[in-house]
């Protein structure tokens, strides 16, 4: 797994060990709210640790930056396919710093998708 950097991976394992899921739903959301600041400072503004939900309130708070609302929504979309029309599609996602890490993302949440390929490679 490719991390930004240490308190990008430390997030990440503390929040699966909070989760009582090890799922890929869990694994992608919490690898992409771990990537930005502003997310992993304000993770219970984002997730319902106790109900296991997400919380799309969270994307309306004050402390989010650009970087951080793009993160919550590929996170969102990563966990149960929210999406909040045209600000959702790639073309603007993909637009930022965090896009290696959204791609490595997609690679967590669909690991059947990616080891087809590398089959598909060696024929």
């Amino acid at each position: 797994m490719l991390f930004k950097d240490k308190e990008h991976s430390r997030f990440y394992k503390e929040c699966m060990k909070k989760s009582r899921y090890e799922d890929s739903y869990h694994q992608a959301l919490f690898y992409v709210l771990g990537i930005d600041c502003n997310t992993r400072d304000h993770v219970y503004d984002l997730f319902d640790f106790d109900k296991d939900v997400i919380k799309s309130s969270g994307l309306n708070k004050p402390w989010q930056t650009s970087g951080s609302y793009k993160a919550c929504l590929f996170g969102f979309n990563m966990w149960n396919g929210y999406s909040k029309s045209k600000e959702t599609t790639p073309y603007e996602l993909f637009n930022c710093e965090y896009a290696k890490y959204f791609q490595e993302a997609i690679k967590i949440r669909y690991p059947m998708y990616f080891k087809q390929k590398n089959r598909e490679q060696s024929l």
